[in-house]
């Protein structure tokens, strides 16, 4: 039998480990037969995981444990394969919308783009929210694909966007954005994205998963190594979200990127970490995106004990 797997991800910074395996052989020297699929949004991964269509995804790393609970979304037993990398998001706003920050009255709702259900968005927004003085806009989350993020906030149609790296990036690119938040300030080094397959899989076909995760720990200190990172960004910018940047734009991205972040790109990727552990502040970064992302109607799930479960310690 073919040791075939199918992964989708989102073609965002956290999928450049998977894009580097496939490009330089990582998979194949692990005798893998991987395909890749760039998805609009986590929607649309999370439906072809219930239907079968996908075997596994990179995904924000509390999505694993909603899909195994069935927590706001169709209930699909997930193994967490292997983290990818870490601290990965921003919380963009438009210079309206981020007044509040300067003491001024906040509008009474604030609308936020996400990459869909389970987005640790929820979580970042309602951590900045927490921290603001005065009266609370009340957020509405705006259901998109990581390639509207940037176009809706430019028209004016959202007040801002929680995006995973490059898109707060791009955002500054194309006109006034203040990034008002990231996810390393709530969690520094937080587990950013993940890995997965559906749980069947590490029963049925033994080895696959220690074979992608040791494939995945290849791609992730490849692009770790900043002799690397023109590299990282070519195959980054081949993907789906990036196809209405012009040339000059993904030069201006790459320059920005490094200027701003200094040697952000590696360290999202650094790891000594052979495996999906986690630490307890990694865990309990989970924990909270999870609790935000499903609110109060899914206060039931015991969503520590099934970190628990799918996460070993680290």
């Amino acid at each position: 039998m073919k040791n075939t797997i199918r992964i989708s991800h989102l073609g965002l910074l956290e999928s450049a480990p998977l894009l580097a395996a496939q490009a330089h052989g990582f998979f194949a020297q692990e005798k893998l037969e991987v395909e890749l699929h760039c998805d609009l949004g986590i929607a649309a991964i999370c439906g072809k995981l219930s239907d079968e269509r996908i075997d596994g995804a990179c995904l924000p790393a509390q999505m694993p444990v909603l899909l195994s609970l069935g927590a706001g979304v169709a209930r699909v037993p997930m193994e967490p394969v292997f983290v990818v990398s870490t601290q990965d998001m921003g919380l963009v706003l438009s210079p309206k919308a981020a007044v509040q920050e300067k003491g001024r009255q906040a509008p009474p709702v604030l609308k936020i783009g996400v990459v869909g259900h389970g987005s640790p968005g929820c979580h970042l927004v309602k951590s900045w929210l927490g921290s603001q003085s005065g009266p609370k806009p009340e957020p509405v989350y705006v259901s998109l694909a990581a390639s509207q993020l940037v176009h809706f906030f430019d028209e004016g149609l959202i007040d801002g966007f929680c995006g995973m790296d490059p898109m707060p990036a791009i955002a500054r690119l194309r006109g006034e954005a203040v990034v008002a938040a990231g996810s390393a300030t709530l969690s520094p080094r937080h587990p950013g994205s993940v890995v997965a397959v559906r749980a069947e899989l590490v029963t049925d076909r033994p080895g696959l998963a220690s074979a992608l995760a040791r494939a995945l720990q290849r791609g992730r200190e490849f692009c770790a190594n900043p002799a690397n990172h023109d590299k990282v960004w070519t195959l980054l910018l081949s993907q789906n979200p990036y196809g209405h940047l012009s040339e000059d734009d993904r030069i201006a991205l790459v320059q920005q990127f490094d200027k701003s972040s200094g040697n952000a790109l590696s360290s999202r990727f650094e790891t000594t970490k052979k495996t999906a552990g986690l630490d307890a502040q990694g865990a309990r970064f989970i924990e909270l995106a999870c609790r935000a992302a499903t609110g109060i109607s899914e206060k039931h799930f015991d969503f520590a004990a099934e970190i628990n479960r799918l996460y070993r310690a680290a």
